[in-house]
């Protein structure tokens, strides 16, 4: 990337770490990273879950009216036992959230870490890619709560049941183009040059040996004094010639 304006590596930069850092979040605490759709139950019936919550049908009553509403609630009381893939994806969550936000921040203060940041970048790329693991858990293929809701439904209404593993949402979706955008924010801060103003170091070295003003007219006034000795030497000369 010689010769690029330094500016505007800044803003490309920039602009990944920010779209990594906001799909990060929207990925990781979304309630909807998976879904069960049941298209028979209800004219169609969907259930979004979460690495760390779900999104529930919650009912509240305010000013004498009753209202039914979608919030994304935790999973107290749901029964859900985690396995190990889960706990595992929940773990890499809190790292690709932490070192994907402190990282960006080491780059403004410390430029010249561009290489090193970009290198652990890969690593913060690692950490999401692995929260993908959710997609072969418990959450996935033994959900609990979908286990539950299909055992209360009668095999008579057996098609209104919810399948029994989960598809990707939007939320599992973002996670890949999160790890999709820290692996490009690594790979240019790695590809910068260790100092963007090497080159123009080179540049302006040359000039540097040049002389100043000032010495130049010293050197031009030395150079014009052996002239005028020569020509005072050359009038006394004439001067004694003459009888």
């Amino acid at each position: 990337m010689k010769g690029f304006d330094p500016e505007a590596k800044i803003c490309i930069i920039g602009l990944f770490v920010t779209t990594s850092v906001i799909l990060s979040f929207l990925a990781n605490i979304s309630c909807s990273a998976v879904s069960f759709y049941s298209p028979e139950l209800s004219g169609g019936t969907t259930l979004d879950f979460g690495v760390y919550v779900r999104r529930s049908t919650v009912a509240w009553v305010w000013g004498g009216n009753f209202y039914v509403d979608k919030r994304c609630i935790n999973y107290d009381g749901d029964d859900m036992n985690p396995d190990a893939k889960w706990k595992t994806a929940k773990a890499f969550t809190i790292f690709a959230l932490v070192f994907g936000s402190l990282l960006p921040c080491v780059s403004c203060f410390m430029p010249n870490l561009y290489k090193p940041i970009g290198a652990c970048m890969l690593l913060v790329c690692l950490f999401q890619g692995l929260t993908m693991l959710i997609l072969d858990s418990n959450l996935c293929k033994n959900n609990s709560v979908i286990n539950d809701i299909n055992n209360e439904i009668p095999d008579i209404a057996a098609d209104e049941r919810f399948p029994t593993e989960c598809s990707r949402d939007w939320g599992f979706n973002s996670n890949i183009a999160c790890v999709v955008f820290w692996f490009v924010t690594a790979m240019i801060m790695i590809a910068l040059p260790t100092s963007d103003n090497a080159g123009d170091m080179e540049e302006v070295a040359p000039q540097d040996e040049e002389a100043s003003p000032d010495e130049t007219e010293l050197k031009e006034m030395d150079a014009e004094e052996p002239f005028q000795e020569d020509a005072d030497v050359d009038d006394g000369s004439v001067e004694k010639s003459d009888p």
